[in-house]
């Protein structure tokens, strides 16, 4: 299969390479190749359906009493067919990739992490038995995969909180290792790694399975639903993440309310499914109407930016509020006074906001560079999803949002995944300025080929043509609202922003 690449307006052929069960690959296709082609755009949006890839059915239940054996009933919505038969065992490996033989030799992996070694060597770590190829999943989890998903060395929690469970919790430890062959995979191309990582997902949801048939849900059960969404948006955003987010915030719900907690456990998990829940509406729009608000602890973590998301959870549950105002005043119609009195008292609070650092936390320069980013985004997708459909009277605030943004993401590395949401909200942002289009298009393009999830893939490619309609159509497409998009698939329309 092949898309159109324009070049001086002929069009040339780029290949992408298509593989089954809706694997994603990159296209060679730069920001400079797409503004060459604005002219020729949006003749054709519409892409084959084998790009689309298999699709995922998300499964919405109403539940009561949620118990485990409810959890089960969302862990296998996402499961491939093939990967585990109806008895929850796991399947032939012949089933899953019938091409491939199992080797226990893998291509070398280096590594780039500052991370001692003697960091996770300590007697307290129970020593593993486990192969060669998982020995080597383990250590690229450790040093390469998970410095990458903090923003702090002395306090990332892929670490210090999941690791160490991972040891004494196998589903935990398999989900571990099936993030990091899917990482390895889409790094390497290497389909060895792809089916290593299904072998693991596998293993994950049969010890996960058996676990919940004997115990009640705990906190190493939701940080293995936290695994799952991890390893299956790697895997290029596939709508099974969605499943596994939605059935995390009904089990940590549950789990709060009649569990022992442990708390670094429960942060973690908190955090992490409540900050894909509430970034990823940013993008799902009216998608997501059967979200809910959610009431945050106001501890002495409440202002504190945190280390994965590199904002604090007040600014998080304002961004929360945002879109459930959003939501409220595009479904029920509300008075445009009482929206704007309502957005008008969020937008003070975004304005006096005061995000601070853990004691001791590492690369504080950074961490608050990235939490004033988001801080200003969330000012701006209040302006342009709330404000700006009611007024149209705050151009000058929104350029100024726009510059600020722009000039926060600038003292970031290139490479910085936490610049995501800003750089999707500037994306949609009715911007006339091809500077601004250019600069965005540029941060998305270095970031996806920085690191191989699926998230960076979707998202470059929804603003890729959101940019592209606004710059190549008449004035009147800068009225149209924020939810005025169409993704062209469940890919694409559930990609996570945290």
């Amino acid at each position: 299969m092949s898309a159109s690449k324009f070049i001086d307006g002929k069009e040339e052929l780029v290949w992408i390479p298509l593989l089954r069960r809706g694997a994603w690959e990159f296209i060679d296709f730069s920001p400079k190749d797409f503004f060459n082609g604005l002219p020729l755009a949006l003749q054709n949006e519409a892409l084959p359906e084998e790009e689309l890839g298999a699709e995922t059915e998300i499964v919405h239940q109403e539940i009561g009493n949620f118990d485990g054996h409810d959890a089960l009933e969302g862990i296998h919505q996402g499961v491939p067919h093939g990967i585990v038969d109806s008895n929850g065992e796991e399947a032939a490996d012949e089933e899953i990739i019938p091409s491939l033989s199992v080797r226990d030799t893998s291509p070398p992996i280096t590594w780039t992490s500052d991370i001692d070694p003697q960091l996770f060597l300590s007697s307290s770590l129970p020593l593993l038995s486990v192969s060669d190829v998982d020995s080597q999943l383990l250590d690229f989890y450790i040093y390469e995969l998970s410095p990458k998903c903090s923003l702090s060395v002395d306090f990332n929690p892929y670490l210090n909180v999941l690791l160490p469970v991972a040891y004494e919790y196998e589903p935990l430890r398999h989900t571990l290792l099936a993030a990091s062959a899917c990482q390895l995979y889409h790094f390497s191309g290497d389909r060895q790694y792809e089916l290593y990582s299904l072998r693991h997902r596998s293993k994950a949801m049969s010890g996960l399975n058996k676990h919940l048939t004997k115990e009640h849900m705990d906190w190493k059960s939701l940080a293995t639903m936290v695994m799952f969404c991890f390893r299956d948006i790697t895997d290029g955003c596939e709508p099974s993440w969605i499943t596994h987010l939605k059935m995390g915030l009904r089990m940590l719900k549950n789990l709060l309310c009649t569990t022992h907690i442990d708390k670094d456990l429960r942060k973690f998990c908190e955090i992490y499914f409540v900050a894909h829940d509430v970034m990823g509406r940013t993008a799902w729009g009216d998608d997501a109407t059967d979200s809910e608000h959610y009431d945050w602890d106001q501890d002495e973590t409440y202002h504190e930016i945190d280390s994965i998301m590199g904002c604090s959870r007040e600014l998080i549950s304002l961004i929360s509020r945002i879109s459930c105002l959003a939501s409220s005043a595009r479904q029920q119609n509300d008075a445009a006074d009482h929206t704007i009195a309502a957005a008008g008292h969020l937008m003070d609070q975004l304005a006096g906001l005061h995000q601070t650092l853990r004691t001791g936390v590492g690369h504080a320069e950074t961490m608050l560079r990235i939490a004033e980013a988001k801080r200003l985004s969330a000012m701006l997708y209040l302006h342009d999803r709330v404000m700006a459909p009611h007024t149209g009277a705050t151009t000058a605030l929104a350029h100024g949002l726009r510059n600020a943004i722009i000039e926060a993401i600038q003292q970031l590395p290139a490479s910085s995944g936490a610049a995501l949401w800003p750089l999707f909200i500037l994306g949609k942002s009715n911007t006339s300025s091809r500077d601004q289009a250019q600069f965005v298009l540029d941060r998305l393009h270095q970031l996806e080929k920085s690191r191989y999830l699926g998230s960076f893939y979707h998202a470059r490619r929804r603003v890729e043509r959101n940019i592209m309609r606004r710059l190549t159509a008449h004035g009147d497409v800068l009225q149209q609202t924020w939810e005025d998009e169409s993704a062209l698939n469940d890919n694409e329309r559930w990609v996570s922003l945290a």
